[in-house]
């Protein structure tokens, strides 16, 4: 093989089986040893693990996928690494809607214009989702977005 061409390896079917590989994914995304690395400390005075995010991806690939990660674990590692960066896109997308009203949603007392045309709710939604104290437009919006996203919750919790 040419310096510089990468293996071909088999489309990766995430939506399969009720999207089981996006599921396992995110299972090991949230693993504390995966999380520090791929989205950074809790504490400002952790230590690091000195890994590499595509170390982690590697290794996250070994489980998703260890048949493919046997035979390319670096393609394998940057596949996982990509669905990951798609997956926070989407994530944040989705979790920008639950500060910023649209559609007709406004958050009585609890909105503020921040002077961009936009109107922002101030809702807080515990990483395990909407509980007894949650503003039910928050609610509603979370239910709206985990029909249209769901691995939302998962996300959020991480």
């Amino acid at each position: 093989m040419a310096p510089g061409n990468k293996p071909s390896i088999p489309s990766i079917y995430w939506a399969a089986n009720d999207h089981e590989l996006t599921w396992k994914l995110l299972g090991e995304m949230g693993k504390v040893e995966n999380f520090k690395v791929l989205f950074g400390k809790a504490e400002v005075d952790e230590n690091t693990s000195g890994e590499s995010k595509i170390a982690v991806c590697k290794r996250i690939g070994t489980v998703v996928l260890p048949q493919l990660a046997a035979e390319h674990p670096t393609v394998v590692g940057e596949r996982i690494r990509g669905k990951i960066n798609d997956l926070q896109k989407q994530y944040i997308k989705h979790a920008k809607r639950l500060r910023q009203t649209g559609g007709g949603l406004e958050g009585e007392s609890q909105t503020q214009s921040q002077g961009d045309g936009n109107q922002y709710l101030d809702f807080y939604v515990p990483p395990d989702g909407p509980d007894h104290d949650t503003h039910p437009t928050a609610k509603n919006l979370w239910e709206q977005i985990e029909k249209e996203f769901p691995f939302f919750p998962s996300l959020h919790s991480i």
